[in-house]
């Protein structure tokens, strides 16, 4: 490898080292002294000398060898769809009186799946706090803030910015682009 490889990496992990040339120099790009450049060839498994350009000086590390027994990562992309964000919907406009008579398990499922919707932060722990709520004004105020953040309704207000001379088709430009699709719901609901 050539040696400006090594001097222009800005982060310089270095375990042991057997041979005399390879430590002197990498020892020298981490900005070791001529003790430590000999210590390298006598590091044990797990333990390296670490230095980035902006230290002062480079510090030993002893790695943990605990991470092998940690489960190894896996992506999963959990895509929301319609009909999810159509579960949350008919559950925060049922009346106030049959929230009361829903299994605890759904409830459940529902508090721990609002972490995947893709909502703001603030829509979330909204929804937490609704699912126990106690008085009416509670429950109106948390649905709100739920409710206007699963339909996009900010995006859906740039959209029809543009239609504001005619209320018709602006409610029209607006109902098309929210989403889910508020003709999926009830008659009823889709008035609330």
């Amino acid at each position: 490898m050539d040696k400006s490889v090594i001097r222009n990496t800005n982060t310089k992990i270095i375990f042991g080292l057997p041979d005399e040339e390879d430590r002197e120099l990498v020892g020298r790009a981490a900005n070791l002294n001529d003790e430590q450049i000999i210590e390298l060839s006598r590091l044990k498994t797990f333990v390296a000398s670490v230095y980035q350009n902006n230290w002062l000086e480079p510090v030993l590390c002893n790695i943990d060898t605990n991470f092998k027994d940690l489960p190894e990562y896996s992506y999963k992309n959990e895509v929301v769809r319609k009909n999810d964000k159509m579960k949350y919907l008919e559950y925060l406009l049922l009346p106030v009186h049959m929230i009361d008579k829903l299994d605890n398990e759904y409830v459940d499922e529902l508090k721990k799946g609002v972490f995947s919707l893709p909502i703001t932060s603030e829509a979330k722990i909204s929804f937490l706090k609704y699912s126990s709520a106690k008085n009416k004004k509670d429950f109106d105020e948390l649905k709100n803030i739920v409710v206007y953040s699963l339909f996009n309704s900010e995006k859906a207000f740039d959209i029809a910015k543009d239609k504001e001379a005619d209320i018709d088709s602006w409610c029209e430009c607006f109902k098309d682009a929210l989403t889910p699709d508020i003709m999926g719901l009830e008659k009823i609901n889709q008035q609330k």
